[in-house]
């Protein structure tokens, strides 16, 4: 009699225990619900400095100042959109660049053309007297980051073509690095390696400078955002190699280029 008490006293706690833990649970799987259910609305309706429309530029205009008798084109060689990891739409990086001064600009998705062609059409049929807009990418691998830039004259396609392997996590051999800057080269475009100093500190096996100089690249990004880079500008000046300075505007910003 005294063991089947004990028995049914054992049995009594394992199902205030159960119960207790399914109680729990069911509050924990509530609150996660009302965490999701109030931050939707939020990020849909609350403000967000990181959401944008196409007027935002309306009423801001920057006139750069520079010798526009020695130089008339402002290059943009770096920026993102919305398809890859920037947070503006192909229009409103367009419109961005304009009120910021720049005539010229290339768009350079991570590893995606999608935005490119959208943003050429634009261009061409609404701004075509304000400025001008290249086909690129940036090939952003585990080794290297390079920004490819291709002429007008280069169809979706071909410059399509050019790259067999799109992936932050894939590491190109030196032979398939040389081989996508040749081919981007035999299409009349142009190589160059992006913010040298970041990729050296984060990426696996960066080839140096003189490596990617025995590769074929055309220039350097010497000027990042704000951060410039003496090292390669040093570099590429004594190996009469071209440079170029980009904002790399992934949310718009001050133009420190």
């Amino acid at each position: 009699m005294f063991l089947l008490t004990e028995s049914n006293c054992y049995m009594a706690m394992f199902k205030q225990k159960k119960k207790s833990i399914l109680r729990r649970f069911i509050s924990l799987i509530i609150i996660l619900w009302l965490i999701l259910a109030l931050s939707i609305p939020a990020l849909m309706f609350g403000p967000d400095k990181l959401r944008f429309t196409d007027t935002d530029w309306d009423d801001f205009s920057f006139i750069p100042n520079y010798n526009t008798t020695e130089w008339n084109v402002l290059l943009d060689s770096h920026s993102h959109t919305k398809f890859s990891d920037g947070k503006l739409t192909p229009r409103q990086n367009i419109l961005w660049h304009i009120a910021m001064g720049f005539n010229a600009m290339i768009l350079t998705d991570h590893n995606s053309y999608r935005g490119v062609e959208k943003a050429r059409e634009i261009a061409r049929n609404e701004y075509d007297d304000k400025i001008k807009v290249f086909a690129g990418i940036e090939w952003a691998t585990s080794r290297c980051h390079l920004t490819l830039i291709f002429p007008p004259h280069v169809t979706t396609e071909e410059y399509e073509g050019v790259l067999k392997f799109r992936s932050y996590t894939y590491t190109p051999t030196d032979d398939e690095i040389k081989e996508v800057i040749t081919e981007t080269k035999e299409l009349g475009g142009l190589v160059g390696v992006n913010h040298y100093p970041l990729s050296d500190r984060y990426l696996l096996k960066q080839p140096s400078r003189m490596q990617f100089y025995d590769l074929g690249i055309d220039f350097f990004e010497i000027l990042n955002g704000k951060s410039y880079d003496y090292l390669s500008h040093k570099f590429s000046l004594d190996n009469g190699l071209g440079v170029l300075s980009a904002t790399d505007m992934h949310v718009p910003g001050p133009v420190h280029s």
